[in-house]
């Protein structure tokens, strides 16, 4: 299971990355022709280069690992702590930024329903690019802030278990999977993900919230003024809206099957680490049978 998981890993980062390239092409022609406005596609442009640059980090680590020297039972990086701190500042802040984007869609297209001409006047591509930095600026400062109020300055808080899928080499083998599991539980036992699991998912449930009610005040408008034929154009608004939002929900899902997943394994190391204790002062023993 572990090893399709690790094969799998990379084929599914190499095609987010074509994905988000080929998003990016398209939207560059479009820009250019002027058929897309800038203002409305660059909070969509902002995620795919944040999308890019998170699936880049994370294979520069998973090549760095797979080319690291084995220490005496298991291959992990020279540099862990290093390689773990950050990834979870990339992943985070990565998963930060999609939920402030699709957020942002949402609102825009509500100033956009409500107040059309204001929109178009007052709202221009500047406008929406220094927002866009500030999110960034703002998003780091939380980030930050929830570091040092929560976590205690603590950044190794075990954000979800796809950061060890990254960071921790391992095969079939019992011996090594065992070996893996006393680390990995050792590792959970002491940096607990319920307090990252509330840090990381409250924004972007927060953020969802906003776009599920825009989407549904844009709604209300649209069918209260459907024999309005200047309103008729938003549908289409509304239709890429819906996709954003379903988007969306599949990104909160992903991202809480991966802490579930850290959940699951903090749950099997729970009763048996007293045991697992034990097997780490003997790494070789076959008494040891965690697997």
């Amino acid at each position: 299971m572990f090893s399709v998981l690790y094969f799998l890993l990379p084929i599914f980062a190499c095609v987010a990355l074509l994905a988000n390239i080929f998003y990016l092409i398209v939207v560059s022609v479009g820009l250019r022709r002027g058929k897309l406005p800038l203002k409305r596609y660059a909070l969509t442009i902002n995620r795919s280069c944040a999308d890019i640059f998170t699936i880049l980090v994370g294979a520069y680590f998973y090549m760095k690992q797979k080319m690291d020297r084995c220490d005496g039972h298991i291959c992990l990086p020279v540099e862990t702590d290093v390689s773990r701190y950050v990834l979870q500042v990339v992943f985070v802040l990565n998963y930060w930024c999609v939920s402030l984007s699709y957020s942002g869609i949402a609102v825009l297209t509500n100033y956009a329903v409500r107040a059309p001409l204001q929109y178009k006047v007052n709202l221009t591509s500047i406008k929406v690019a220094k927002y866009i930095l500030l999110g960034w600026l703002t998003m780091v400062f939380c980030f930050l802030l929830c570091v040092l109020l929560v976590h205690k300055g603590e950044l190794d808080y075990n954000s979800n278990s796809v950061i060890h899928m990254f960071l921790d080499d391992f095969d079939d083998s019992d011996e090594n999977l065992a070996d893996w599991l006393v680390d990995l539980c050792i590792h959970i036992k002491s940096h607990p993900g319920t307090r990252s699991l509330i840090v990381t998912i409250l924004p972007p449930i927060f953020f969802y919230l906003i776009s599920v009610v825009s989407y549904i005040f844009i709604i209300q408008l649209l069918f209260s003024r459907r024999k309005v034929s200047s309103y008729h154009r938003h549908w289409g608004s509304m239709l890429r809206l819906g996709i954003h939002l379903i988007l969306f929900a599949g990104t909160c899902l992903l991202t809480g099957t991966a802490y579930l997943g850290s959940f699951s394994i903090g749950d099997f190391c729970e009763p048996t680490f007293s045991s697992m204790t034990t097997c780490f002062g003997e790494r070789f023993s076959t008494v040891c049978d965690i697997a």
